[in-house]
């Protein structure tokens, strides 16, 4: 094989001085372009690596050629690879795992476009504290047994409450599961694994953290009934009708936009939740919530732009106005609101009955996550309840 100085035998085979280089432009190269040294001297070594990305961008692994053109992959894996056509071992972990401190200031970054100032000064002080105990480190190096010295250790001589150590688990489970799913993303752009795939927040490990749960968890069919008689011509009809007939959560119903969000004829509520990534969704509306949401809008209650809205305004209510609506369409129909005993009430509640009415109506599952924008084990684990009857029902089909 001839040495040229200025061009090579090989497309792309490119000698500068006694040194080879391989040059190439394609659009699917970063930047459109390359040219990078070979690492060798020898022809023949430098035609064998030519060779082997030659390969490597008949197959249309870009995502390995583009590697090895930013530095990131060597030139003799890619050589084994082809020789062995072992082309999966290409496939690595990026080369830097994601750091904490980096990854906290992006959540934060999103937080503070979409939540309240207070909110976003909340979370800033939370994450402050979990970059106080754990340092700026590679996330996937934080393992399930140091969330829970986390989660349960003491802090100033005294461990956390319960809803505390439950804040704290959600608030970081989140942040590691946006760094999860953005990582998988970027590995199918770039045909690599991803450098983050566990989430020690959501462990088993750290099972024992439980949420308060003294309350009525769902309300049966007729008690829903007795609650939207109790507030029949208020503007509390519509509201709890959004819960309960619907399942939209506090803020998802707060914010809804007249005629954008409460699409009448198309027969769907559009909610643009934010809280988790399915969360934005359509929710067909039923015939007992188009009444009510009807009556709603001939009654007045509702605004030009915002449907649910303070008297004498046009925007939506704020979380506190909801909350006091809440308040009273309960203790309308008698029913006591808090979280303090069994017998108590809230507005999740409705989350919790629509869910559940659905699923003893034989309703899967999947329909049920997609109608209430969460994942399908949240929906079995969280919404989805047993009535006291169900038990004996179940177990009278063998009688039959």
């Amino acid at each position: 094989m001839a040495r040229e100085k200025g061009g090579g035998v090989l497309p792309g085979l490119y000698w500068r001085g006694r040194k080879a280089y391989f040059e190439k432009k394609h659009p699917q190269l970063v930047g459109g372009r390359v040219r990078r040294s070979l690492q060798t001297e020898d022809q023949r070594i430098a035609a064998s690596r030519i060779s082997a990305l030659q390969v490597l961008m008949e197959r249309g692994d870009w995502g390995a050629v583009n590697r090895w053109a930013t530095g990131r992959l060597d030139i003799t894996a890619i050589v084994a690879a082809v020789r062995e056509g072992n082309y999966q071992s290409l496939r690595s972990l990026s080369p830097e795992a994601p750091m904490l401190q980096e990854e906290v200031e992006r959540f934060l970054a999103e937080v503070g476009a979409r939540r309240s100032i207070r909110t976003h000064e909340q979370y800033r002080a939370n994450c402050n504290q979990l970059l106080a105990h754990f340092g700026d480190v590679p996330m996937d190096q934080i393992r399930e047994e140091q969330v829970k010295e986390f989660l349960f250790g003491p802090k100033n001589g005294k461990a956390w409450s319960k809803t505390t150590q439950a804040h704290y688990q959600t608030m970081a489970g989140t942040l590691w599961q946006r760094v999860i799913e953005r990582e998988a993303l970027d590995a199918v752009d770039h045909d690599a694994l991803p450098g983050l795939t566990r989430n020690p927040w959501r462990s088993r490990l750290v099972g024992r953290v439980e949420r308060d749960a003294g309350r009525t968890v769902f309300l049966l069919p007729e008690e829903w009934t007795a609650l939207r008689e109790g507030i029949e011509g208020t503007p509390h009809a519509a509201w709890m009708g959004v819960a309960y007939l619907a399942g939209l959560r506090l803020m998802e119903a707060a914010t809804l936009r007249t005629d954008v969000d409460v699409d009448l004829q198309a027969g769907l509520l559009r909610v643009q939740g934010t809280k988790t990534p399915k969360a934005r969704r359509d929710v067909p509306i039923c015939k007992e919530l188009d009444t009510l949401l009807r009556g709603h809008i001939q009654l007045g209650f509702a605004g030009e732009k915002h449907f649910f809205r303070p008297v004498l305004h046009d925007r939506p209510i704020s979380k506190k106005t909801a909350q006091r609506w809440t308040q009273e369409a309960y203790e309308a129909a008698g029913l006591e609101v808090g979280r303090h005993s069994n017998d108590t009430v809230t507005h999740h509640t409705g989350r919790h009955s629509f869910a559940t009415w659905l699923a003893r109506q034989n309703v899967s599952p999947l329909i049920l996550a997609e109608l209430l924008g969460d994942t399908v084990e949240t929906v079995t684990k969280v919404y989805c309840h047993l009535h006291p009857n169900d038990l004996r029902n179940a177990v009278s089909l063998l009688d039959s």
